[in-house]
């Protein structure tokens, strides 16, 4: 079934999201949940999230941390959770059924919107669709021809297709939407494809790569030698101007603008020590994942984009996912929590106390302009009693539970469920204060 979403109803927001404006994001890399070193046959990497399906199925069906539900239904929203910039309703989840918790295989957010692929092989997708950038075409997710990886950028999507072709939609003034003819197919399928701000990329099976779309600044002028049948593309990451591939041989390339040192990588990145196994790139930066489950970065860091939290991707906590946008970054670690850092204007880089705790691990994420997706590994589970998203009972419950005293539908205050806010809901406020009580 192709799922067409454009801005759509909810029964519940998600919480710590805000209305206003912002700007821009791009890249996301993975690595193998197990720990164990890749070579180069086996390293995984791409641009807005975990990249191919079944590496992300891989993912959430090793970490043995991550239950995955494979049996009930459930909603959207149980499984996905978005906070940050919501002006493009970016982070209101519309209200759509899915199998389970483990049937999202892959998430992408561009700027302004969020695309995530089940493992149907159907596409959602949600939030600013002034391009048409969430109007998913009916060629895309048909049942005898799956979607097998899904990219946004900055406002066009684009989808490959199990038999190797690429659709894309969404704004193409660049010709950001326009395959060039030859590219994908049986003669010459496509493997990956991903999305810079305004360009558009794809690995294809014999390990040449292929962008076209907005050329300026060199970010679509492959160097010689890249992607020959002796130094093949593994995978590729558009950033706002440039773009970087990781080599079969384990090393990174780099092309395009390099206004920040953002194609500089640091000496040695893959041919010393470990193993890289994915590349992103943000707007002026890049990051490149390493098989013992640290990060690298490098290029603009008056954000601090580049500044990776202590504590992130160590070896008693190696990152597994990572995923870059304009100025902000995104990693999901192995035990499941989240951690995110750079600039973080609209609270995207604020992750909700209630994700990446035991209750709700995490299992992929992605980062949009100034917005934060995340997928959970299991259905969620809700504190009910917390009404303002702090994870504690408190003062500021009741003025959420005075706000809404009276009769109400659908009010997170009416804990009983009998349409009215009255003195029992108070009762079962006090009767959980404190922190929350996890079910």
């Amino acid at each position: 079934m192709i799922m067409k979403m454009t801005t759509m109803a909810t029964s519940r927001r998600s919480r710590r999201i805000t209305k206003t404006t912002g700007f821009a994001g791009r890249g996301c890399i993975g690595r193998r949940a197990d720990g164990s070193r890749s070579d180069a046959s086996t390293a995984t990497a791409g641009r807005g999230r975990f990249s191919l399906r079944s590496l992300a199925v891989l993912f959430l069906t090793t970490v043995p941390i991550i239950g995955v539900r494979g049996a009930s239904a459930a909603d959207l929203e149980d499984v996905v959770s978005c906070w940050g910039n919501d002006s493009f309703d970016q982070c209101t989840i519309p209200n759509v059924a899915v199998r389970s918790a483990g049937s999202i295989v892959d998430v992408s957010a561009g700027h302004f919107h969020t695309v995530l692929l089940s493992e149907d092989g159907s596409v959602i997708c949600w939030g600013q669709n002034s391009d048409g950038q969430c109007d998913v075409p009916d060629d895309a997710g048909m049942p005898d021809n799956p979607v097998v990886d899904v990219a946004a950028g900055r406002r066009h999507s684009i989808a490959l297709l199990s038999d190797g072709s690429v659709v894309c939609w969404g704004r193409n003034a660049d010709g950001q939407c326009d395959v060039p003819s030859g590219i994908g197919g049986p003669m010459n399928p496509v493997i990956r494809v991903e999305a810079g701000r305004d360009h558009s990329l794809a690995v294809l099976a014999d390990g040449s790569v292929a962008c076209w779309g907005d050329e300026g600044l060199g970010r679509c002028d492959v160097p010689d030698g890249v992607g020959t049948p002796s130094n093949q593309v593994l995978a590729v990451a558009g950033g706002g101007y440039h773009t970087v591939a990781l080599m079969q041989d384990g090393t990174v390339s780099c092309w395009g603008y390099n206004n920040r040192g953002q194609c500089d990588p640091p000496p040695g990145l893959g041919s010393e020590g470990a193993a890289v196994i994915g590349v992103t790139a943000g707007r002026f930066h890049s990051v490149a994942l390493l098989d013992d489950g640290s990060i690298v970065c490098w290029g603009q860091n008056s954000n601090g984009e580049c500044d990776v939290p202590p504590g992130v991707g160590t070896p008693g906590n190696p990152a597994v996912h990572v995923d870059a946008t304009e100025l902000d970054n995104i990693a999901v670690l192995a035990d499941g929590t989240v951690a995110s850092w750079g600039q973080n204007d609209f609270g995207q880089g604020d992750v909700p106390c209630d994700i990446g705790i035991p209750e709700n691990l995490v299992a992929l994420a992605g980062m949009g302009a100034n917005h934060a997706v995340a997928v959970l590994g299991d259905l969620r589970s809700v504190c009910r009693t917390d009404l303002d998203g702090d994870c504690q009972v408190s003062g500021s419950d009741l003025g959420v539970l005075f706000g809404q005293w009276g009769e109400c539908v659908d009010c997170d205050a009416d804990l009983d469920g009998n349409g009215v806010v009255d003195g029992a809901d108070l009762g079962a406020l006090f009767g959980a204060w404190g922190p929350c009580v996890w079910p």
